[in-house]
């Protein structure tokens, strides 16, 4: 299993999954690979456990519920650095000029992403079809799309 730096699931719902989120185990030192985690706002409906390390600990139960701020890993302070195990975090902050006025509940910038529906499929380019092999690595270097 692989680790990534971290993953947020915010305004987001789980249901009837028997493990909603599966982490490497935890480890506070820095460098050490572990996933930091934030759950804000989730609702879970059915879940069994709702977030687990791959050796089968539980860090967050399941059942049915909301989770209104929970976080694992690194949380700072100032620079001040400590190490969550997981665990509740207060709610963030709303701050007015980055809330989008539409949606005067979200404490988060929103704005609305790019739509192709107008756009013809051959606008689009099959970078594989270019030689891009799709193995995650850089291997497709100094062809212009243009």
């Amino acid at each position: 299993m692989g680790s990534i730096g971290s993953a947020s699931f915010i305004d987001s719902s789980f249901s009837s999954v028997g493990t909603a989120v599966i982490i490497k185990p935890l480890d506070s030192k820095p460098g050490s690979g572990s996933t930091g985690v934030v759950l804000e706002n989730v609702a879970f409906d059915g879940v069994k456990t709702g977030v687990a390390d791959s050796s089968d600990k539980t860090l967050l139960s399941g059942g049915t519920k909301r989770i209104e701020g929970w976080a694992t890993g690194p949380i700072y302070s100032g620079s001040k650095r400590s190490f969550s195990m997981g665990g509740d975090m207060a709610k963030y902050k709303r701050v007015q000029s980055l809330v989008d006025a539409t949606k005067s509940n979200s404490p988060y910038y929103e704005r609305s992403k790019p739509q192709y529906e107008t756009r013809a499929a051959s606008d689009f380019v099959h970078l594989k079809d270019l030689g891009a092999k799709g193995e995650g690595l850089q291997s497709y270097v100094g062809t212009s799309l243009t």
